[in-house]
């Protein structure tokens, strides 16, 4: 099993008003014996307002998909350089 997350926050100003967005990007799921992976790519915006006063709104995007070739292989990446730097650690 992998799973990666990244979270953006960025100011922004939608209609002339001042808003806070936070975007949320995740891939995750399993590594089959075979060496596939069945996983979901997935991203989740929050939009607040600055100073957290108003009630801040959820928007999913519409892009819930399986993760892309090149997001998978990227996954495998990171997932290379954790175990790399854990084989270090046990030195």
């Amino acid at each position: 099993m992998a799973v990666d997350h990244v979270m953006f926050v960025r100011e922004t100003n939608p209609d002339g008003g001042e808003a806070t967005l936070t975007e949320h990007e995740s891939i995750g799921g399993r590594f089959e014996p075979d060496g596939s992976f069945r996983g979901t790519y997935w991203k989740m915006t929050l939009e607040s307002s600055p100073d957290g006063e108003e009630a801040a709104s959820i928007t999913r995007s519409a892009e819930n998909r399986q993760p892309s070739v090149d997001e998978i292989a990227a996954l495998k990446r990171i997932i290379a350089d954790v175990l790399n730097r854990a084989s270090t650690l046990e030195r």
